[in-house]
């Protein structure tokens, strides 16, 4: 895979275009997320079950997202990515913590991506930092 055609799929991604981000999975593709705030293990099989979580969570926040940094090989990508989300409604499942419409949570990522047959196969997202300043009092 081509810079070019990553960048692609995080524009994509910021665009919330389910079907162009669909064309980057495998049909095997797995999506592994920081542990929920009880410290369980998110995985999510396949596109439908993708599509389907951030279907939800899109609809209580803005999610977006920005390369820091980017290493590619021919099977291997890795990145430190940072995250933004901006509720706009009230989140009170939200996996880092509760948020409140208006609230903005940040998080730097470093995710990995295996890369089958071109394509996006696995997935690992490992948080690294995160800043909770635009989350008000009270949640």
């Amino acid at each position: 895979m081509e810079r070019n055609h990553f960048m692609s799929y995080i524009a994509s991604f910021n665009a919330r275009d389910f079907e162009a981000m669909r064309k980057y999975w495998s049909d095997e593709v797995e999506l592994e997320l920081p542990p929920d705030r009880e410290g369980n293990r998110r995985i999510l099989r396949g596109p439908d079950s993708i599509i389907a979580s951030y279907t939800r969570l899109f609809g209580y926040v803005r999610e977006h997202l920005e390369i820091d940094y980017l290493a590619m090989d021919q099977d291997r990508i890795a990145c430190e990515m940072g995250t933004t989300f901006e509720a706009i409604e009230d989140h009170p499942d939200f996996a880092a913590q509760p948020l409140r419409k208006g609230d903005v949570f940040i998080m730097n990522n470093f995710v990995h991506f295996d890369l089958q047959d071109g394509l996006f196969h696995r997935i690992r997202v490992a948080r690294y930092t995160q800043d909770a300043s635009g989350i008000r009092a009270g949640n």
